[in-house]
């Protein structure tokens, strides 16, 4: 009996640090995906790198497919954040499945 207990003790441990670990990731990369909004108005660099894109050129980066991601969008010669949306809509996404190692 005290075993059972143990081992659904376990489980709700490991789906509440599931749902932490998807918020702080959720969290994380919609502060880098605004930054890049921000810094399209600031930098120069920025700017002339964008005038090197297409029009509605849109990029992805998550860990997988269904979990958190930045989702940009160039229109008008900005970026625009998206955060999470359908990833047919994406020209270019980068996944990160192994990045437990620190490698992509």
């Amino acid at each position: 009996m005290e075993l059972e207990q143990n081992i659904e003790i376990k489980k709700r441990e490991a789906l509440i640090l599931k749902y932490l670990h998807h918020c702080i990731d959720k969290f994380i990369l919609s502060l880098i995906g605004r930054s890049f909004t921000v810094l399209t108005d600031t930098e120069p660099i920025i700017k002339k790198e964008l005038a090197y894109l297409p029009e509605n050129f849109t990029a992805a980066v998550a860990v997988e497919k269904e979990s958190p991601s930045i989702i940009l969008k160039k229109e008008n010669n900005e970026f625009k954040y998206y955060g999470k949306k359908t990833l047919s809509e994406v020209v270019i996404a980068v996944f990160c499945s192994n990045a437990s190692n620190g490698s992509c």
